[in-house]
């Protein structure tokens, strides 16, 4: 794999790899559901800039890439993230998704 500035250009596939099923992607738990893209920082930007040899501040790091989304903390009683299936009328041709609820 070669990587580059803003992530891998290349990747290897997994022929043995078995996905899941409509149903478990669904799950309240989100067990199957990883973060695919770069963390942004809380200086807004995925990549930490460094501001020039007189500033104090220290280099700021965020979540690796495919951390589970769900060991992110809720906020009062909302989830911070939430399934949703495509179509309820045709089931099979359905797929799930998540989005952020905050």
């Amino acid at each position: 794999e070669t990587e580059y500035e803003g992530g891998r250009e290349s990747y290897q596939e997994n022929e043995d790899y078995k996905g899941a099923t409509l149903l478990a992607l669904l799950d309240d738990e989100l067990n199957g559901w990883v973060h695919h893209v770069q963390y942004i920082l809380p200086e807004g930007r995925a990549k930490w800039w460094h501001p020039g040899e007189n500033a104090d501040k220290e280099e700021e790091e965020g979540s690796s890439l495919l951390t589970p989304i769900d060991g992110v903390a809720e906020i009062q009683t909302t989830k911070a993230w939430g399934a949703k299936i495509s179509s309820h009328l045709i089931r099979q041709l359905a797929c799930a998704s998540v989005r952020s609820n905050l």
